[in-house]
């Protein structure tokens, strides 16, 4: 059974108001204040507000039942000078509350190739209130430019990841089961070391292509 590697702290913040990279450069400022009066440690990375482009592509049916089944399947392509490169990643996530029940889920695809097998705790404010943290346990697959279709339906893809073969609605490749992405784009500064690695990802989300990775 896998262990836990890290814990990963979430601050949800408003979009609207990063409308400028400056806007970012103010709020590094404010944690680094935060930081200080705290007694944790803060330098500014030379490069921490260049920022990197993403294309990320969310995948589901279109009755959501990867993340009704507390599943995620993600593809993100780097971009360099404007140009996406060759090489991506391809991600299974499997999120639970319960640590065990994380735990139990074997999240190794079945196909070769590079992959790291990720286990955390994402810490992240409570949903209808304030002043305290829940915790989600999430375990990861990720694959380095494998060579998947993801316009296929469930059925298929479960025959790579035999985890989502829980999901009770895998006995044929109907148009019920097709998995359609969502796409998100993110630029990414990374201002770090405040004791801990620090990254803002606004995103902006935008329709899908007509076809799909």
């Amino acid at each position: 059974m896998d262990q836990i590697r890290y814990r990963e702290y979430k601050v949800l913040l408003k979009p609207e108001r990063f409308f400028a990279p400056e806007r970012l450069e103010e709020y590094w400022k404010i944690v680094g204040h935060v930081a200080k009066k705290s007694g944790v440690g803060v330098t500014t990375n030379k490069d921490a507000f260049h920022r990197l482009i993403r294309e990320v592509l969310f995948y589901d049916t279109k009755n959501y039942d990867l993340y009704k089944n507390a599943f995620i399947l993600r593809k993100r392509t780097f971009y360099k000078n404007g140009w996406p490169e060759t090489n991506h990643e391809l991600t299974i996530k499997y999120r639970h509350p319960d640590l065990n029940t994380a735990a139990a889920v074997d999240v190794n695809p079945l196909m070769p190739g590079e992959r790291k097998i990720k286990f955390k705790e994402e810490l992240l404010p409570l949903k209808n209130e304030l002043g305290g943290m829940r915790s989600l346990y999430s375990h990861n697959c990720v694959l380095y430019s494998p060579n998947i279709v993801l316009t296929q339906g469930l059925a298929d893809i479960a025959k790579v990841f035999p985890s989502l073969q829980k999901i009770g609605i895998l006995h044929d490749n109907s148009t019920s089961a097709a998995v359609t992405p969502r796409v998100l784009d993110q630029w990414i500064p990374r201002a770090q070391d405040a004791g801990f690695e620090f990254a803002l990802v606004p995103t902006s989300e935008r329709a899908a292509p007509s076809r799909a990775a």
